[in-house]
């Protein structure tokens, strides 16, 4: 994990003059007029979006049109402009932190952060890293510029888990990507009860971006107050059986944050989802408690 201070950037207003048609559009320019093609935002969209990097969607306007149905044009005239409105923030990595995620991005995998906005008490919304920059060295190390694309929360009413069923605003982030579950966001420190939009935020806030470095899927988390040690420091856990009696399930441990970690069983041992596991419990607090 990576923690540091940055800014937000804003690719505001920036235009894109759909000037090349033929580049763009191709097979729409050949003439026959007796078969007329509709071109309509969709097709212009896709066509924008083959000639940008890291983009399957765009949040654009449309102005610039002086053209009406019928008029004739040429293919290095101008058909219109595309006012882009995307938010991205760049942040510094040394180079022993950005080995882990550029192999990942190289492996074609979704690298994710998440973004906390100072100005704004801290909340954070999620973001993808999309690109890593040339470097720049201090003291014999190598520090990367990375930049990350935010990516804002689709919001829905849901009913409270708690009594009453109350109705809440639940944020979504899997319409961007099926791996981010509620799990998984939750993970990356981000809350989907308090959704963050982008009309919230203003050019140049400074943020605290939290970069993801190492990923483990379909793996156990367990607290790592659950795992324990022999003579040997050979990490275990202690299963507690439907009977209240106690095995111990020898583990390795394959990543940690510090609080939970992801582990599997070592051979001859088993451990599943919904087992349950001796905590250890912090006795100092306990006894300032009574």
């Amino acid at each position: 994990l990576e923690y540091l201070k940055t800014d937000l950037l804003k690719l505001s207003g920036s235009k894109i003059a759909v000037a090349k048609l033929s580049t763009l559009l191709g097979g729409y320019l050949v003439e026959d007029a007796e078969n007329p093609i509709e071109i309509g935002t969709g097709d212009l969209s896709q066509a924008v979006l083959e000639k940008i990097t890291y983009a399957d969607k765009l949040d654009y306007t449309v102005s610039g049109i002086s053209l009406e149905e019928g008029d004739r044009i040429l293919p290095a005239e101008n058909l219109m402009s595309l006012g882009v409105k995307e938010w991205y923030t760049a942040f510094t990595l040394s180079e022993y932190d950005i080995t882990y995620i550029h192999s990942r991005m190289q492996n074609d995998e979704r690298v994710y952060a998440s973004v906390g906005i100072n100005a704004l008490n801290g909340r954070k919304v999620l973001a993808e890293i999309v690109g890593v920059g040339s470097p720049s060295n201090s003291s014999g190390v190598s520090y990367f510029r990375v930049t990350a694309r935010l990516i804002f929360p689709q919001v829905t009413e849901v009913a409270s888990e708690e009594e009453g069923g109350s109705q809440i605003a639940k944020g979504d982030y899997s319409y961007y990507d099926n791996f981010l579950t509620d799990t998984t966001v939750r993970y990356l420190g981000v809350d989907l009860s308090d959704n963050l939009s982008d009309d919230e935020l203003l050019s140049g806030y400074s943020v605290t971006v939290t970069a993801q470095k190492t990923v483990i899927a379909d793996t156990l988390i367990v607290a790592t107050k659950c795992i324990y040690y022999d003579d040997a420091k050979n990490p275990y856990v202690i299963r507690v059986g439907t009977d209240n009696k106690e095995s111990r399930v020898y583990i390795k441990i394959t990543l940690s944050t510090g609080t939970d970690a992801a582990v599997t069983a070592a051979e001859g041992y088993s451990l599943s989802r919904g087992d349950v596991l001796r905590y250890t419990s912090d006795t100092s607090l306990l006894q300032s408690l009574f």
